[in-house]
């Protein structure tokens, strides 16, 4: 134990308020206490707007609250600015004297992976008032718990400008992209155009039998809708052997494959697409083009698919699952302007992508030093 440092348990140095939800008939869009269910409108501390209103709140967080998320996912910390309605998945900790409100949410963050061991549940993890309650966090005396806050904040803002800038380069990326070529739903240069499906060779995903375990943990990557969040793929979360790929419909697929996820929650949201820098393998929720057009380079295509988002975005369905049907894709009308400035773009964007892998590497440092001093201060 440091020196001047105790630990006790939240419940001791908090007042816990564990969510309810309230009468549905009393949750609207206009009137009434902000209502917040869960962490859909989490940020990266402060909570975010919801739309939705509780006429009649059952359970209460008052301002400088610190949220934590008890129904899955759990072990989630925001801090709330105001008075708000909270339901079943959250509870609220209001802080007493001898602790701050940020040096709790960071407390509460260090927790995450405790409260996700001691979750219970079989369908819905969640984790009781007792398991809150008796959650051990240390507490330095108040000066040392403000210089922590001031060295952690300092870090995260790091953290912050750097995914901004990250940010700033997709938007630089698609920019360039108009500039050049115009909106391909209008094509105001009146290029020919022909459909995706006939300028691409469209593959499916699959899955190898989870009860075999030789298909498993091998080194061939198997990229699901989790590992879409970048525009280029070279890496999964999960990996599958060879014997794995042989006996099942999963399909290697070669170096400039472009992928879109066409089945799952997340296209409510954005549409992800990527393109491969290594051979891989998919999964069902995706899809693949291999382009099969000489006159058509991969980048170009890639950004001209994200140029159509929003209007694909409008044709997702939703019946066990959000889904598009391939065929809209398929009959996308991609204009086809001259190879060569298809090939001046792909250089502007492989320039700026240069840029964003030496940002990239230097949040990765940022973050590996914010990790080693929260597990300093809280493990």
């Amino acid at each position: 134990m440091k020196e001047n440092w105790t630990y006790k348990k939240l419940g001791e140095v908090c007042g816990i308020t564990m969510g309810q939800s309230p009468d549905s008939d009393s949750v609207n869009s206009l009137d009434g206490i902000e209502f917040h269910q869960g962490k859909t409108c989490f940020g990266e501390r402060l909570l975010g707007v919801s739309k939705f209103f509780a006429s009649k709140p059952s359970k209460i967080a008052e301002p400088n609250s610190v949220l934590l998320c008890v129904r899955a996912p759990v072990g989630y910390p925001n801090i709330t600015d105001r008075k708000i309605c909270i339901g079943r998945g959250l509870c609220a900790l209001s802080v007493k004297k001898e602790i701050n409100v940020p040096f709790l949410y960071y407390s509460l963050l260090s927790r995450q992976q405790y409260f996700e061991k001691n979750a219970t549940g079989s369908t819905f993890k969640a984790i009781s008032s007792k398991i809150v309650s008796n959650t051990l966090i240390p507490i330095p005396p108040m000066e040392e718990q403000e210089r922590i806050v001031a060295e952690l904040d300092l870090l995260q803002s790091v953290i912050d400008k750097k995914k901004a800038q990250l940010d700033e380069y997709d938007k630089l990326a698609q920019s360039i992209f108009y500039e050049m070529f115009g909106d391909p739903i209008d094509n105001p240069k009146k290029w020919e155009v022909k459909k995706l499906g006939k300028i691409t060779k469209s593959v499916g995903g699959g899955t190898p039998s989870k009860t075999v375990q030789q298909y498993w943990n091998g080194d061939v990557v198997w990229v699901s809708s989790k590992d879409m969040k970048t525009t280029y793929i070279s890496d999964s979360q999960i990996h599958i052997t060879q014997e794995g790929v042989e006996n099942s419909s999963a399909k290697l697929l070669p170096i400039g494959t472009i992928l879109i996820v066409n089945r799952s929650g997340i296209l409510k949201h954005t549409l992800p697409v990527a393109i491969t820098t290594r051979e891989v393998t998919i999964n069902q929720d995706i899809k693949a083009l291999v382009v099969n057009d000489e006159k058509v380079a991969n980048i170009y295509l890639l950004f001209c698919i994200k140029a159509f988002s929003n209007y694909l975005l409008s044709k997702v369905k939703t019946v066990t699952v959000d889904s598009i049907e391939f065929a809209i894709f398929k009959n996308l009308p991609i204009p086809l302007p001259p190879l060569s400035l298809q090939q001046s773009f792909a250089e502007k964007i492989e320039a700026i992508e240069h840029q964003k892998e030496l940002v990239k590497q230097s949040l990765n440092e940022v973050k590996t030093l914010f990790d080693s001093r929260m597990d300093y201060y809280f493990n």
